[in-house]
């Protein structure tokens, strides 16, 4: 009996029975959490790896998106600086040769993004279309996408623009010679007017001299001791007109240099203004952007742009007393923004072998946008350009032996050429401008203007470039065509 209740005592004894139930409850808690913290660290690995999955895909679309702008400002200026279909491939072929990359993306939890871009591709001759792909390939830490897209690049001919420069100096309105100023060539004008073609002193025309339509010799005003041919009327009256001045492309700036421990290139401003700098070498790989071009102390900067055609947009071409040479068989087109400054002895694109005058001029075209006010290029001195200039707006002057040889195209208002300075310009186009010469200031070429004096001791030499591919007007010049009709961009999809 004793046994039993001992028994039935434990057996009905609850007693610590809350422990078990609470140690089991929390076991299944725990479990329930392990669940839970497994299935939430597993969806934010997923997530993570899916965020940079996405992210590799947009930066990869990035990089299309980047180079694609850059094509565009390559194309336009390619199908400005070129006048064949040959030339234009060639010079886009160029740049799409060479791979680039960007790694100027923000930090992407811990990893640097980035893109690499290359494009593939050539145009099959004679053909005046090419079709190129780019392929971006987008890297974040361990994943990589690659995202493509094709581009089809046209050649537009060139519709042309006519330009008679046939004569030494054609004026719009008036020609005035005083002095022993002399043109030597064909001289004309539109005007019909009473003494609009002026003589006096020691001044002469040897050559033949037109009169706008209807016209005849009331036009001349000639003392009698000067000797001059019967006026031939023109057909019709000339009209000139400015070509289009080009959109300033964009490129991107040169990335920081040292020549020696002086920086040579900062922030993109190309600094030949320190004797470490002297004689550097710009290797233009690219085309490139700078804000400022400065040149001091009679000191070189060297432009290579090697086999093919290069270009540089500057703020300010900034040469207070230095050179730049042009190295390589490329041609080096100079777009300013803002102003041209040139002092004491500076020259750009010197000739140093007479005999390659010509060659060395057709190297370089440099461009002036214009600026309101209207700003004024000076050459002063020993300063000299060899090279063709487009300014949009600004005045030329060119005083105390100053010089410059190649083509001169302007809109603006007034050339002047004084002081014993020489252009051997081949043509001065200035269709808005008096163009003046003083002092005993030459021009060998031609001079197309809206009025023309020439007084003591002046000289203009007729020298035709009709046979010649002037630089902004080129053989079949006209205006640039619209972007979209140069290139066609298809979707971007993954590769």
């Amino acid at each position: 009996m004793k046994f039993t209740y001992s028994l039935k005592k434990y057996l009905y004894n609850d007693s610590g029975l809350t422990l078990i139930f609470v140690i089991m409850i929390l076991v299944i808690l725990s479990l329930i959490g392990l669940t839970l913290l497994s299935v939430t660290t597993s969806n934010v690995k997923m997530s993570s790896i899916e965020r940079d999955y996405q992210g590799v895909f947009y930066i990869a679309e990035a990089g299309i998106n980047y180079k694609l702008n850059e094509i565009n400002s390559e194309i336009i200026a390619s199908y400005i600086s070129t006048s064949t279909v040959d030339d234009f491939f060639n010079t886009i072929e160029s740049y799409f040769s060479v791979p680039s990359t960007l790694d100027t993306f923000e930090s992407t939890f811990g990893n640097n993004p980035v893109v690499n871009i290359t494009i593939i591709g050539s145009r099959v001759t004679p053909s005046n279309t090419a079709t190129y792909t780019i392929i971006s390939q987008g890297i974040i830490g361990s994943h990589t996408r690659t995202v493509e897209t094709e581009i089809e690049v046209t050649w537009i001919p060139k519709t042309g623009m006519s330009i008679s420069n046939d004569m030494a100096v054609f004026s719009n309105s008036t020609i005035n010679l005083t002095g022993s100023a002399t043109i030597n060539g064909p001289a004309g004008i539109n005007a019909t007017t009473n003494n609009s073609i002026t003589l006096d002193g020691g001044s002469a025309i040897n050559g033949d001299i037109y009169v706008g339509p209807g016209a005849g010799s009331e036009v001349l005003n000639v003392p009698h001791w000067i000797s001059v041919s019967d006026p031939i009327q023109l057909a019709e009256v000339r009209s000139f007109e400015m070509p289009d001045f080009p959109t300033i492309p964009t490129y991107l700036q040169h990335p920081n240099t040292q020549a020696g421990s002086y920086n040579v290139i900062l922030n993109g401003s190309v600094r030949i203004d320190n004797s470490q700098a002297n004689n550097y070498v710009l290797q233009l790989n690219n085309n490139i952007y700078a804000p400022e071009i400065k040149i001091a102390s009679n000191y070189t900067l060297d432009i290579n742009v090697g086999d093919t055609d290069k270009s540089i947009v500057v703020d300010h071409l900034n040469i207070i007393n230095g050179h730049i040479n042009i190295q390589g068989t490329g041609k080096l087109t100079i777009y300013v923004t803002d102003k041209i400054t040139m002092g004491s002895g500076s020259t750009i694109n010197n000739v140093t072998n007479p005999a390659e005058a010509s060659v060395t001029v057709e190297k370089l075209n440099i461009y002036l946008k214009a600026s309101a006010p209207a700003k004024t290029v000076t050459l002063a001195g020993s300063q000299k350009i060899y090279g063709s200039l487009y300014a949009e707006n600004a005045n030329i002057l060119f005083t105390a032996g100053g010089g410059f040889q190649g083509h001169i195209v302007t809109g603006g208002t007034d050339v002047t050429i004084n002081g014993g300075a020489a252009a051997l310009v081949k043509m001065i186009y200035a269709p808005n401008a008096h163009v003046k010469l003083e002092n005993g200031g030459n021009v060998i070429g031609s001079i197309i203007a809206n009025s023309f004096t020439a007084s003591g001791g002046t000289n203009v030499s007729y020298v035709s470039t009709e046979d010649e591919n002037l630089p902004f007007f080129p053989i079949g010049g006209g205006s640039t065509p619209a972007l979209e009709d140069l290139i066609q961009i298809n979707t971007i999809k993954e590769k």
